[in-house]
């Protein structure tokens, strides 16, 4: 078994999947989204109750129960957005999901100002599970627009995000 630098586990290199590339080893790096802000266009209201909030996909995948562990899940409609404030400007280096509902088309965009946005990364496909990727580039803030659910039974679904990188000084 393996840990990252915050401790976490993760159980081989394998779990993380980059683009369409082999595994790629993100052990050591730092994450730097632990203290960020997230907001969400849209929020699931279960009907066992769940909280399904935006600020779930920081929390850390604690339980081995796959229904226990912390999400956020958007309405059950195309369309959708997360957003993160990581509080000042990061070089982003990489980027990791882990799915819960995946998506058919998505972009990832970074801003400086939270109006003007360019896209870092898009995807158009079949994606879900846990997926890494590497960005490479300076921001504040981060989206993942959400255009097309994988799956039209439910909305959106994220399990986990990290954001690898250094603070810009």
């Amino acid at each position: 078994r393996y840990s990252d630098q915050d401790g976490r586990e993760i159980a081989s290199e394998r779990e993380f999947k980059i683009g369409l590339q082999n595994a790629k080893n993100l052990l050591g790096k730092r994450v730097i989204s632990r203290q960020a802000k997230v907001e969400a266009s849209s929020v699931a209201i279960p009907e066992d109750g769940r909280d399904l909030s935006p600020e779930n996909v920081l929390k850390e995948e604690k339980s081995v129960l796959h229904a226990d562990r912390p999400m956020w899940s958007s309405e059950f409609r195309d369309g959708q957005f997360i957003l993160f404030d990581l509080g000042k400007t990061f070089f982003v280096s990489d980027i990791s999901l882990s799915w819960e509902n995946g998506a058919k088309e998505y972009s990832l965009l970074a801003s400086d100002d939270k109006e003007t946005w360019r896209t870092v990364y898009d995807f158009s496909g079949f994606e879900y599970g846990k997926i890494a990727y590497e960005i490479g580039v300076s921001a504040r803030y981060f989206k993942l627009d959400l255009k097309t659910r994988l799956n039209k039974a439910f909305g959106f679904g994220i399990r986990h995000v990290d954001f690898y990188g250094e603070e810009i000084r």
